[in-house]
């Protein structure tokens, strides 16, 4: 039994679903390719990170940057091994959109991590965590 919490895409492009087994409270990954079965319960729970998944229909795949090994918090987005623009040269700029109401924030270092804002409709926004979007050159 487990909480799902989000799918996304590796490097390789296989999907995981991350997901936080709900006897032992571990966070774990799992290919979907390798899940033999699966069973909807209505068994609630309360979310312990984001949940990215929906019944409202497809959502954007997101992509995993590391291992799962080398990450200890799997529901954070990654950072590449630059994180710093060069001086001088401007450097990317990466897009992430608030995961709870879909504001695009640009940032010139590649952190998912997002401060109070509003939501489109001028209400404060619950969400505190970007899903990268794209890099701009």
């Amino acid at each position: 039994m487990i909480e799902p919490y989000s799918l996304r895409r590796t490097r390789d492009g296989n999907y995981l679903l991350y997901g936080v087994k709900a006897d032992t409270g571990g966070d774990r990954s799992y290919r979907v390719d390798r899940i033999a079965g699966a069973t909807v319960t209505q068994r609630s729970f309360s979310a312990r990170y984001l949940v990215e998944l929906t019944e409202t229909g497809a959502q954007p795949v997101l992509h995993v940057a590391r291992s799962i090994a080398a990450t200890r918090d799997v529901f954070r987005a990654p950072k590449p091994l630059a994180t710093k623009a060069k001086s001088g040269s401007g450097g990317p700029k990466y897009t992430f959109r608030c995961t709870a109401c879909g504001k695009t924030f640009t940032r010139s270092t590649y952190d998912g991590a997002l401060n109070e804002h509003k939501n489109k409709q001028g209400y404060p926004c619950f969400g505190r965590v970007g899903a990268f979007v794209k890099t701009q050159y």
